[in-house]
C-alpha cells in the first residue's frame, strides 16, 4: 500500500491544471466574387462545326444533406457526493470541450475550455466503470451519478474504484477549491503527493473531528472532539487579520499545496512547504493539526525526504564550523558538533528576545535566499576549487521564515555565545524563571 501512491500521482486520468480560457479566431472568410467582379477572360471566334445528332446524357445529381455540429450537446455529466460531510458537486463537459464544474452546497460554478482530453479519459473510464446500489442509510459512502449521451449508458450508485475516487476529488478540488464539512471551525486538506493521497482534517461547530481520504470509498466515522481539546484554544489566539492568504516557498517541487481553513469569513489560507514557509504564529495550530492527521496517514504514506529545517523548529544556525544550533517551539535547544549533542530548555520570552534582535538586524530576508544554488566552483587541472566554508541561519518570523549567509562565523554575539556555552557543557541561559513553553499552550506572541 505505501508505494501505491507513487503510481497513482502517475496514472491520474485529470490533471490539476486549469487551462485558461480558450479564444477561438474569427473564422469568418471574405465572400466569394460574383461573375461581374471575374476578370474578362480571352474567347476564340466561334467556328462553324456540323450540328450533332448525339443526344447526351443526362448527368445523374446526387443531393447532399449537411448537418449542423451542436457544439453545446452534453458528452458527460456526473455528480459526486458525499451526504455525511455536505459534499455535493457536479460536473458537466460538452462536446466543444468546455467543462462547467458546480458546487451545489456553495452555488459556486466554474467554466474551463480545451478540456477534450479529458472528457474523453473520463469517458472511458465511467463507461467502464462498475457501480453497487449505495447501502441504506449510508450517507458517508461516496456516492457518484452519470450519464453519457452520446454513449446511451448512464448510472448510480457507490463508487469504489481508487483510481476514479482520486481523479474525480483532485479535478473537483482544483475547480472549487477544497472541500470542508458545514460548520467547520478549523480544517486542513493537502492535495496528493508522491508521499500519500490527498487526505483532510475538519472540526465542526457540532464536536465531531472529521480525517478522510480521497481514496476512502466510505469515510471514516468522526472523532469526538475530546481528542483535540487545544483546537479551539489555538484557533482563538490567531491574529487573523494579520495572517495572509499563501504562504508558500520553492523548496521541493513534489511536496503538495495545502489548504488551512480558519474562518468561515475568508478563503482557506494557500500553503506550499510548510516547513519553510509558515509563519510563527500559525506553527501551534498547524502542528497540532499535523498531529492528528498522522494516524489518517500512517499505512497509506511513504516517508518525506528530512528536512534542513524541521517543522517544529524556531531557529537553525548552521555555522561555518560545522556546529548546529536548533531552537525548537517547545523550549529546547540543541547544540551539535561533530561528535555530541549537547541539549537545554530555553524560555518563551528568552526565544523571543533572540529572535526579535535578530529579525531587526535586517541582515535576514524572506525567501530562502541563502539556499538557492550557488555557481559551480571552477575546476583546474588538478583539483576543483573549494568554495570558501559559509554560515547559515534561519528564522520563523511573522511573515514567514527569513534567512541569511555569511562567508566565515558572522558577528551575531547573543547567537554564537549561546551555541558555544552549549558546546562547552556549560549552561546555556541562566535558569529560567518561567515555564517553558509546550507544544499545547497558547502560542508566544510574534516576534
Amino acid at each position: 500500500m505505501k508505494k501505491l501512491w507513487v503510481l497513482l500521482a502517475v496514472v491520474l486520468l485529470i490533471g490539476c491544471g486549469q487551462p485558461a480560457p480558450e479564444v477561438r479566431p474569427d473564422v469568418t472568410g471574405a465572400p466569394l466574387p460574383t461573375t461581374a467582379a471575374l476578370p474578362p477572360t480571352f474567347t476564340r471566334p466561334a467556328t462553324a462545326v456540323p450540328p450533332s445528332t448525339h443526344t447526351p446524357r443526362p448527368t445523374p445529381t446526387t443531393a447532399v444533406t449537411v448537418t449542423a455540429i451542436d457544439f453545446d450537446k452534453t458528452a458527460v455529466e456526473l455528480r459526486y457526493a458525499i451526504p455525511a460531510l455536505g459534499l455535493d458537486r457536479r460536473l458537466r463537459g460538452n462536446i466543444s470541450g468546455q467543462i462547467i464544474a458546480v458546487d451545489e452546497t456553495t452555488a459556486q460554478t466554474e467554466q474551463y475550455n480545451s478540456q477534450s482530453n479529458t472528457l474523453v479519459e473520463l469517458q472511458q473510464a465511467l463507461a467502464d466503470i462498475s457501480l453497487e446500489r449505495v447501502p441504506e442509510g449510508c450517507d458517508t459512502c461516496v456516492q457518484l451519478t452519470f450519464d453519457l449521451p452520446l454513449a446511451g449508458e448512464s448510472g448510480a450508485g457507490w463508487l469504489q474504484d481508487t483510481r476514479l475516487l482520486v481523479s474525480i476529488d483532485n479535478f473537483m478540488t482544483a475547480a472549487l477549491g477544497p472541500h470542508f464539512p458545514p460548520g467547520t471551525q478549523v480544517g486542513l486538506r493537502r492535495s496528493i503527493s508522491p508521499y500519500a493521497p490527498a487526505h483532510t482534517l475538519a472540526l465542526t461547530e457540532d464536536g465531531r473531528l472529521w480525517r478522510w481520504l480521497a481514496t476512502d470509498f466510505q469515510i471514516p466515522e468522526p472523532a469526538d472532539a475530546a481528542v483535540a481539546p487545544n483546537l479551539p484554544l489555538l484557533l482563538n489566539t490567531l491574529p487573523l487579520d494579520d495572517l495572509g492568504a499563501e504562504y508558500s516557498v520553492v523548496c521541493d517541487g513534489t511536496l503538495p499545496i495545502e489548504s488551512l481553513f480558519v474562518s468561515a469569513e475568508k478563503p482557506p489560507i494557500r500553503i506550499v512547504c510548510p516547513q519553510f514557509a509558515l509563519p510563527r504564529a500559525l506553527l501551534p495550530l498547524y502542528l497540532a493539526l499535523d498531529t492528528l492527521l498522522s494516524p489518517t496517514i500512517a499505512d497509506v504514506s511513504v516517508p518525506r525526504p528530512p528536512s534542513a529545517f524541521s517543522l517544529d523548529a524556531l531557529l537553525v544556525y548552521d555555522r561555518a564550523d560545522d556546529t548546529r544550533l536548533t531552537i525548537y517551539q517547545d523550549g529546547r535547544v540543541a547544540a551539535i558538533d561533530a561528535a555530541d549533542t549537547f541539549t537545554s530548555t530555553l524560555s518563551g520570552s528568552q526565544i523571543i528576545s533572540l529572535t526579535t534582535s535578530l529579525l531587526a538586524s535586517g541582515q535576514l530576508q524572506l525567501g530562502l535566499r541563502s539556499f538557492r544554488p550557488t555557481a559551480t566552483p571552477v575546476a583546474t587541472t588538478t583539483v576543483e576549487a573549494v568554495p570558501p566554508a559559509v554560515s547559515r541561519l534561519l528564522v520563523r518570523g511573522p511573515q514567514g521564515v527569513y534567512d541569511g549567509q555569511w562567508p566565515g562565523i558572522p558577528d551575531l554575539a547573543e547567537l554564537n555565545a549561546l551555541l558555544d556555552s552549549l558546546l562547552s557543557r556549560r549552561e546555556a541561559v541562566p535558569a529560567p524563571s518561567e515555564t517553558a513553553v509546550s507544544p499545547t499552550s497558547s502560542p508566544t506572541p510574534n516576534p
